[in-house]
């Protein structure tokens, strides 16, 4: 049988440079919010073509944030996606929010733009597109029906780190943007990480806030904020591995290609469209 993930052959070919990288840290004797947290947010919207990176805690915690940096009143509905990891579902409930599951489009696994439409009320505030397995949602369709009911868009992209849609890269859609540093994810750290993208100053400054109790100056608290904040070393180690995303994702290619030779025919593989760039986290099969 295969391993599912062997997370010290993915990470193996990086070895010597997290080392080199890791001495440097000790000596620097730096290792919260220090210059390397910074120098991966500026790499990483970089490279997803956004104005602002704020580096976090994990996946969750970015969700989390995200809504809370919103403002978005409690009791307030949030549509997501049925189909989708839990932490989606959970932030949404940790800010004393309403999700309401909305069914996939059968052909993507994604969220079903036309169902969306349906399960708007007067109490919809939001939209959370979950960018599941590697494929980016029907953005073009989320935009518009958000934009003609005034709704906060918010992508999930915790497997869809340098995914496209038509051309244009997963966390650059919305408002304001989560994505996942687990260490099985495309871009994974070597242990648990997260970040926001937005190209809004004041959400990037708000959850800034946010992430460290609600603080700018040390004993200066501004608002009632958490603990959520990208340690260095993993920064340190992220910003290595950024720089072999895209080769990495150019295997997942490669290797999807392969399923799609030589599985049978019986098997219902992932759609292939001309308007998305697929990094495929998981290549899913129905039978």
């Amino acid at each position: 049988m295969l391993e599912y993930e062997n997370l010290k052959k993915v990470n193996e070919p990086f070895f010597e440079e997290y080392k080199k990288a890791f001495s440097e840290l000790l000596d620097s004797g730096w290792f919260i919010l220090g210059n390397n947290v910074k120098k991966f947010e500026e790499e990483f919207a970089a490279y997803c073509g956004s104005q602002y990176c704020v580096g976090l805690g994990s996946g969750l915690d970015s969700l989390i944030l995200s809504l809370k940096a919103l403002e978005i009143p409690e009791g307030s509905e949030v549509i997501i996606p049925s189909n989708t990891f839990i932490a989606t579902i959970l932030a949404v409930i940790h800010c004393n929010l309403k999700p309401i599951l909305v069914e996939p489009n059968i052909k993507t696994y994604n969220i079903d733009p036309e169902l969306i439409q349906k399960a708007i009320s007067v109490k919809t505030k939001t939209i959370i597109a979950v960018h599941l397995y590697g494929k980016v949602c029907e953005m073009d369709e989320i935009l518009k029906i958000a934009d003609q009911h005034n709704l906060y868009v918010i992508e999930d992209c915790a497997q869809a780190h340098g995914a496209r849609y038509k051309g244009q890269k997963a966390g650059t859609f919305g408002i304001i943007n989560a994505f996942s540093f687990y260490p099985t994810k495309n871009l994974g750290a070597l242990g648990d990480g997260g970040a926001i993208t937005t190209n809004d100053q004041a959400l990037a400054e708000k959850v800034k806030l946010l992430r460290n109790y609600g603080s700018k100056i040390k004993y200066h608290n501004e608002i009632s904020g958490y603990n959520s904040r990208l340690d260095e070393i993993q920064a340190v180690f992220l910003s290595i591995k950024l720089k072999h995303l895209d080769k990495i994702n150019s295997h997942k290619r490669d290797l999807a290609q392969i399923y799609f030779e030589n599985l049978k025919s019986d098997f219902i593989k992932p759609q292939i469209n001309p308007s998305y760039f697929d990094v495929y986290y998981v290549f899913n099969v129905r039978h």
